[in-house]
């Protein structure tokens, strides 16, 4: 029984992953950038460090460099999670306006 319910248990985490199907054909890194089919899309902003729980956790952040690839940034994250599976990875998207800015 004990087996069972930890069969079901992995199955279920497993299967939760949200970035599991994400297509990442046409992605390379070159040094601190993701390219795209030959077109650059994301840069290396930051890499930070922290203690969580008394566990060290490493963390990559990455700027969209142009929002015609916007689409792109489930597939930018799956891609640099299948490089650094122990890495956190963020994705900051440029904001061309701001709401709280009248013109």
């Amino acid at each position: 029984m004990k087996k069972i319910f930890t069969s079901v248990l992995i199955l279920g985490i497993i299967s939760c992953n949200p970035l599991k199907k994400v297509n990442t054909d046409g992605f390379t890194h070159y040094n601190e950038f993701i390219i795209y089919k030959q077109d650059t899309v994301a840069k290396l902003t930051n890499v930070e460090y922290s203690l969580d729980n008394g566990k060290l956790v490493k963390e990559a952040t990455f700027k969209l460099l142009d929002m015609k690839h916007g689409d792109k940034g489930k597939s930018i994250i799956a891609f640099v999670h299948n490089t650094h599976r122990d890495w956190e990875v963020e994705l900051d998207y440029p904001i061309n306006f701001s709401p709280f800015v009248k013109k």
